[in-house]
């Protein structure tokens, strides 16, 4: 029985290792490669310029929508790539929101003071914020385009 279980438990480990290595080689070939990352740009997003306090209130009388991106970050880029990019959906936005993009590709002070403010956990991290300035709803991760309208449906609903 001893010998027995000895072996499971060394082979166990062998199997982990076999996983770890092979994980952390496909890691460096995607990142030898250049990686599958193909940046996609948003047009009518504004970048954070300013501090934290002096931009969180909103003169325009529109609720925020920021979206805690970076360059290198696959899903990052699927998530404007296949929802925010489409026309139904980057045609709505603007009407109903001030659009502020948070790039923590190489974080600034400025972006990671954002990032700390809103305690973003990972990205990509979505936050509607009334015109106070204050976080009414959040998401994280990449969604399809009718999980998106959906939560931005209710974020507008519970400021009302």
């Amino acid at each position: 029985m001893f010998g027995q279980q000895g072996k499971t438990e060394g082979s166990s480990r062998s199997r982990l290792w076999l996983m770890v290595g092979m994980v952390v080689l496909l890691g460096v070939v995607v990142w030898r490669s250049g990686g599958p990352v193909e940046v996609v740009a948003l047009d009518g997003w504004s970048h954070v310029l300013g501090d934290v306090e002096s931009e969180a209130t909103n003169e325009a009388d529109k609720p925020t929508l920021m979206l805690f991106t970076a360059d290198w970050c696959p899903p990052c880029q699927v998530l404007k790539k296949d929802v925010l990019k489409d026309p139904a959906i980057a045609a709505r936005l603007p009407r109903e929101f001030r659009l502020v993009v948070v790039d923590l590709t190489e974080p600034t002070r400025q972006a990671n003071a954002w990032a700390d403010r809103f305690e973003v956990s990972a990205i990509p991290e979505m936050v509607i914020l009334d015109t106070e300035g204050e976080a009414v709803s959040r998401i994280v991760g990449s969604m399809g385009r009718e999980a998106f309208v959906d939560w931005i449906d209710k974020g507008l609903a519970a400021m009302k």
